[in-house]
């Protein structure tokens, strides 16, 4: 599912996108997936990219360093499906004249933003149509038991309403000895709400106290504990922790949590039982390592 997109966005804004998957967001992916106690090497990983979104940068970026890269989304088109076929399907969803010009947008600033990512990754402008991608529909990944070592996300457990049922079409969709790296964007701080930053700068967290309306019907409100917990009942749980930008798991001298210069007594009085981590972290990470094959099993004489 990815990020979402406000129709009419800069083409610098698309180079600024492109330069943060590059630079920022795959490398530190990459970075948490080397960390994993893996039962194979990332050359002969099989990995899935769950809501790899339109675009699928994680699906560009990683191709040619894993044995296979597979990207999976509710988009019924990707942008190499092209113009016609994007708006096509916003008009399906949104009418014609408002998709026909939602579609159009969208797809002129992936071109842009594929233009930037082909000049920094070196990725091939004509390797678009070999990539793995499918559209589903939110409930069984369209692929068989046991097809990956890797099942990895991008912003998307925010957006999972069937927590137990996503979790567990993880594991099945998982080898043993498989783990899953989940990146989500936690509902408790300001971002959280997917409003508009204007919104957001009047009420920092009137989405959770219920001053203000969330206009997003699928947003989750999970908290880490929770998240682990729905992990837990089927994987064991490598680690949970907080990622903010620069920030890993045990945080970074220059670090600075998401709005917590706004936390003021008023807010915290009538927050007061949530702790401030949970109000000023951004997002988390959660790894998780379906049980590995018994080897040396024992057989009666």
């Amino acid at each position: 599912m990815g990020p979402i997109r406000q129709v009419g966005e800069r083409p610098a804004d698309a180079r600024r996108r492109a330069k943060q998957d590059y630079e920022c967001v795959h490398p530190q992916k990459v970075r948490r997936l080397l960390e994993l106690p893996m039962v194979s090497n990332m050359p002969e990983w099989r990995l899935l990219d769950v809501g790899c979104g339109y675009h699928y940068p994680q699906v560009a970026l990683f191709e040619g360093k894993v044995g296979l890269i597979c990207g999976v989304d509710i988009e019924q088109v990707f942008f190499r499906d092209g113009w016609l076929r994007t708006v096509v399907q916003r008009s399906r969803e949104h009418g014609l004249l408002r998709g026909a010009k939602r579609g159009t947008q969208t797809y002129l600033y992936y071109v842009e933003y594929y233009r930037h990512l082909r000049r920094l990754a070196g990725i091939e402008e004509g390797r678009h149509s070999h990539y793995a991608l499918s559209s589903y529909d939110g409930g069984r990944f369209p692929y068989p038991d046991g097809s990956f070592d890797v099942v990895t996300s991008n912003a998307v457990l925010e957006h999972v309403l069937n927590l137990e049922g996503f979790v567990s079409e993880c594991h099945r969709v998982l080898a043993p000895g498989g783990c899953v790296d989940m990146w989500w964007h936690n509902f408790y701080c300001p971002s959280g709400s997917h409003l508009p930053r204007q919104v957001r700068e009047r009420s920092p967290w009137g989405h959770v106290t219920g001053d203000v309306v969330v206009k997003m019907k699928d947003l989750n409100r999970k908290k880490p504990k929770e998240i682990e917990e729905a992990f837990g009942r089927q994987f064991r749980i490598v680690r949970l922790f907080r990622s903010d930008a620069m920030h890993r798991q045990f945080g970074d001298p220059g670090f600075t949590s998401e709005a917590a210069e706004r936390l003021d007594h008023d807010w915290r009085d009538r927050l007061d039982d949530l702790p401030d981590d949970l109000l000023t972290t951004t997002g988390y990470v959660i790894q998780a390592q379906k049980s590995p094959p018994v080897t040396g099993a024992l057989h009666d004489d």
